[in-house]
């Protein structure tokens, strides 16, 4: 599945935030997912964002009548 960061907020110049466009997942600097990784912040969201299991959305079900 091809996936990026996308609706990206910057602080500084650098990421701050980014949604997944795969599964909606939304990655901070300062999540605990992106703290596994790198000490510098943009690091952490875009090694935490690389590292994570994308997993789609289901859609809306559609009504039965």
């Amino acid at each position: 599945m091809a996936r990026t960061l996308s609706d990206l907020t910057y602080s500084e110049g650098n990421i701050t935030s980014g949604k997944c466009t795969g599964c909606g997942q939304i990655f901070t600097a300062s999540s605990s997912v992106a703290l596994a990784f790198h000490e510098n912040p943009e690091c952490r969201l875009v090694g935490a964002f690389g590292g994570h299991e994308c997993t789609p959305t289901p859609s809306n079900p559609v009504a039965q009548r």
